[in-house]
């Protein structure tokens, strides 16, 4: 379902009312032409296999056209919404928190140094010569991303985002961008509200964390995934079949390959002396049975039957059903 926006008027004059549609275009432009709908979906589906991920809403002050300079000749843009979505495994927070009510957060991206190094010059040397230098994070998720196969010769760095949101504490908030360990630009909290919002279908209990009911179905496809194996490794060894023949029928092995053969074989041996298959490819039917008890378990937790998936049973493509 896509998101649905109703903008309203914080006033009742007529120049106030008038703006309503006007808004509602933006936020529908936003939603199309600025990727919000792709990156809210993304975020909802990277749920599904992770557990949660992280949807960030934040302003980019660099984005966007040309608008003037500044004082020391400095191009200053526009600026315009970004939107993101993260793995759990690129953001920090306080897991002794409920998720999301942490009040600090920490996101990585990866960014191209050079862009960086022009935004901060007076930071280039440290952020140029972070090319190649790998945090320990990185080294955690070479799994998940190709950060660090050619850290040496990639324009890409690790940049931290910190954020910290309003308190009694600080008062001001918190915003800072961190590479290789140092700290290159830091100010308050441009937002009254933290950037980062989690989304995960349930919260888990006790811990700080989402969990998905795709996970319920791990066991069930392990199973599954054996009783496939299982099938597979027999048809693997025995579904070339091999031929019996007697020694006395006169057949050579070179004349059995291909068809359309005349082979000629001893008629007055026992049993004809006439070569047999024989047969060793026998899977039992309690494997297909199996397999089919948990194919149908994992529809039942997951909730995408045959139906869903385009492929409904006999008994359903009947007319009674149409």
């Amino acid at each position: 379902t896509r998101p649905s926006f109703a903008p309203r008027a914080t006033n009742n004059d007529p120049e106030s009312i008038a703006q309503i549609p006007v808004a509602a275009n933006v936020l529908d432009w936003y939603l199309g032409e600025g990727g919000i709908e792709v990156k809210a979906k993304r975020s909802l589906e990277m749920t599904l296999p992770l557990g949660w991920t992280w949807h960030e809403m934040s302003w980019d002050p660099n984005a966007g056209e040309p608008y003037t300079k500044d004082d020391t000749g400095n191009v200053v843009y526009k600026g315009d919404v970004r939107c993101d979505s993260h793995l759990p495994f690129n953001v920090a927070y306080d897991i002794d928190a409920r998720l999301g009510d942490s009040d600090w957060v920490a996101v990585r991206r990866t960014e191209n140094k050079w862009e960086l190094a022009a935004l901060f010059p007076e930071q280039r040397d440290l952020i140029l010569s972070s090319s190649g230098q790998v945090d320990p994070s990185d080294e955690a998720l070479q799994v998940f991303d190709n950060l660090t196969k050619n850290a040496g010769d990639s324009d890409r760095i690790s940049v931290w985002h910190f954020y910290h949101k309003k308190t009694r504490a600080m008062p001001n908030g918190r915003y800072a961008i961190i590479v290789s360990s140092r700290t290159i630009f830091d100010a308050p909290l441009p937002y009254e509200n933290l950037p980062l919002i989690p989304v995960c279908p349930v919260e888990q209990i006790v811990q700080s964390g989402g969990y998905s009911q795709l996970w319920d179905l791990l066991s069930l496809q392990q199973a599954y995934d054996s009783c496939m194996s299982t099938m597979m490794t027999n048809h693997d060894a025995f579904g070339i079949q091999n031929i019996l023949c007697p020694e006395e029928c006169n057949i050579m092995p070179e004349s059995l390959p291909g068809g359309l053969r005349l082979l000629k074989y001893n008629a007055s041996l026992a049993n004809g002396a006439k070569p047999e298959v024989l047969h060793l490819l026998s899977i039992s039917e309690h494997s297909y049975k199996h397999a089919e008890v948990f194919q149908k378990n994992m529809e039942t937790i997951s909730g995408y039957n045959s139906v869903d998936r385009g492929n409904p049973d006999d008994n359903i493509r009947s007319g009674s059903f149409a």
